[in-house]
């Protein structure tokens, strides 16, 4: 993991982490009942409940059983003599109040304690669902189709990559065995074409799966380097010394020939310098080659000055002026009327937005009403959700407000 990335995840995680300092839940009596109400829809997979505390039980006596009601569910909880605490474990559906009811107590001086509780938030689930199918479609069309789609793997992968870097929990979602049938796709030569999809070409294909990899590559980094070794034996067969890989295919926004190619290198390039120790050197020098043909920004139309800086830190380091000048330009186009390439822009707009506003809250951009979505779409609104929320877990012990 680059530098960068250590420093981006070190805060999300204690953003995400910092339920214990939250306002999380109040107590509450109603005769007989002890009310737990949260700030959130959580899905628990575990609740553990003091046997005694005074701020719960609003006593002095050990609970040894009680009835716990979670939404229209009910269920009895037990402990043996000595036991701390009354639990619960795996609940499948999201709640924002425990109702507790005493139907057993006992003078036995166990220690008194807070609650622990293990969760997730009903939108990280959401969007950890989310990814989950996304990783599952993405890993059949491998499979089926013999290829990969660039129109959905890429903002898969930009949707991947900002939920590591945000924190969000990743082990179980298929990405090393996605990587694993991507890297099945890679020729001996080093490149990624498709015989029976050839509109395609062989540099774009190849561009776009050396961005992919560099993407999902703190998630699988021992895939990476083995596919980004030989993708670059590739490129030094096709280009020339100075010289940026022409596309070969042309689709905006993401292929408008030498934006997006210069664009996608020099990533995988500057990642492939920090992850790859035994090849450094060329990989470094590559990517300076690359950097000093950046075109002037000033005279790009919007689309191509977007890709270039969506690569941030690794495309172009903006100075304080660029970033001023640059924030009006990307509220406009969050302004934009729908349509299905504004719609990437404006998404794209928006995440290098956050990356040049770190401290800044990301305004509100409507998106398509979700039964008009297709695969792609449904992508591009995951990542969207994955910018505009970070994590939120629960895991330890935790007061009341």
């Amino acid at each position: 993991m680059s530098k960068l990335n250590i420093i981006i995840l070190f805060f999300s995680l204690w953003f995400s982490g910092s339920a214990y300092a939250q306002n999380l839940y109040k107590i509450t009596k109603d005769g007989n009942n002890i009310i737990l109400d949260f700030n959130n829809n959580w899905y628990f997979s575990k609740i553990a409940i003091p046997v005694r505390s005074l701020k719960i039980w609003k006593d002095n006596f050990a609970h040894n059983a009680a009835i716990i009601q979670l939404g229209n569910e009910k269920h009895v909880l037990s402990s043996k003599p000595n036991e701390k605490y009354l639990e619960y474990n795996e609940l499948t559906f999201p709640i924002d109040k425990i109702t507790l009811t005493s139907i057993n107590t006992s003078s036995e001086r166990v220690e008194e304690c807070l609650p622990i509780f293990k969760a997730t938030s009903s939108k990280t689930k959401f969007i950890e669902d989310n990814l989950l199918l996304i990783s599952e479609r993405e890993n059949d069309f491998i499979k089926n189709n013999k290829c990969f789609s660039c129109h959905s793997l890429i903002p898969a992968a930009l949707a991947f990559n900002t939920a590591y870097i945000k924190g969000y929990h990743l082990e179980s979602m298929n990405v090393n065995k996605l990587m694993a049938n991507f890297s099945s796709l890679q020729r001996e030569d080093g490149s990624f074409y498709f015989e029976n999809q050839p509109i395609y070409g062989i540099n774009s294909t190849t561009l776009s799966a050396a961005f992919i990899a560099s993407l999902f590559s703190d998630m699988a980094t021992p895939d990476f380097i083995k596919i980004g070794i030989k993708i670059n034996k590739f490129i030094k067969l096709t280009h020339k010394p100075n010289e940026v890989i022409r596309a070969d295919f042309i689709f905006e926004p993401f292929f408008n020939n030498e934006t997006t190619s210069l664009l996608f290198e020099v990533v995988f390039q500057k990642i492939l310098y920090l992850k790859d120790f035994e090849n450094q050197k060329e990989s470094f020098d590559r990517s300076i080659e690359l950097l000093s043909m950046l075109p002037e920004t000033e005279n790009l139309e919007f689309n191509k000055k977007l890709l270039l800086f969506c690569g941030i830190p690794y495309s172009k380091q903006l100075t304080a002026k660029e970033r001023k000048d640059l924030i009006p330009e990307l509220q406009k186009h969050f302004e934009m009327p729908y349509s299905k390439i504004s719609e990437i822009s404006r998404l794209l707009s928006l995440y290098l937005y956050k990356k040049i506003n770190t401290n800044e809250n990301l305004p509100l951009i409507l998106s398509e009403k979700e039964s008009d979505l297709n695969k792609t779409s449904i992508i591009w609104n995951c990542f969207k959700e994955i910018m505009y929320n970070s994590p939120q877990y629960l895991d330890g012990s935790y007061d009341e407000r």
